[in-house]
């Protein structure tokens, strides 16, 4: 809705759509930091990838309006494809035998999820590029 939001020129609602996804997200965070029992794996795979999906989109809709420069939505599509590109490898290496469904299964526990401060910075970093333009 944000991205939609964006390239319809309804900027107000973006912005204050942009402003609630983020605020929920760093409670969701706050609550499975302070209360372990609330936390899961789904969630800790989840997670990441909602937000790169409201940075990529909200990027890719700024440059579609004209508004952000290609080498820059290239920077942030590329890390991130590249990112769950390594993941899905990570994964595919500790498969006793391959199939789409053991790739995609995060129920297995092969592989932890862990969100670092690096990750917070670079949302953070990318704000100012993308705000200004919603």
């Amino acid at each position: 809705i944000v991205a939609y939001s964006i390239v319809n020129g309804q900027h107000s609602a973006a912005l204050a759509l942009f402003g609630i996804a983020g605020f929920t997200d760093f409670l969701d965070g706050q609550i499975a930091r302070r209360y372990p029992s609330q936390r899961s794996l789904l969630g800790s795979i989840i997670d990441p990838i909602g937000d790169k999906m409201l940075m990529g989109l909200s990027t890719a809709s700024v440059w579609y309006t004209g508004l952000v420069p290609s080498w820059l939505l290239c920077i942030i599509l590329g890390r991130d494809i590249i990112l769950l590109s390594g993941g899905l490898a990570v994964k595919y290496q500790s498969l006793d035998k391959f199939s789409f469904k053991g790739l995609f299964n995060v129920t297995d526990g092969t592989i932890e999820v862990k969100p670092g401060w690096h990750g917070k910075v670079r949302k953070v970093s990318l704000l100012p590029f993308i705000l200004p333009h919603i």
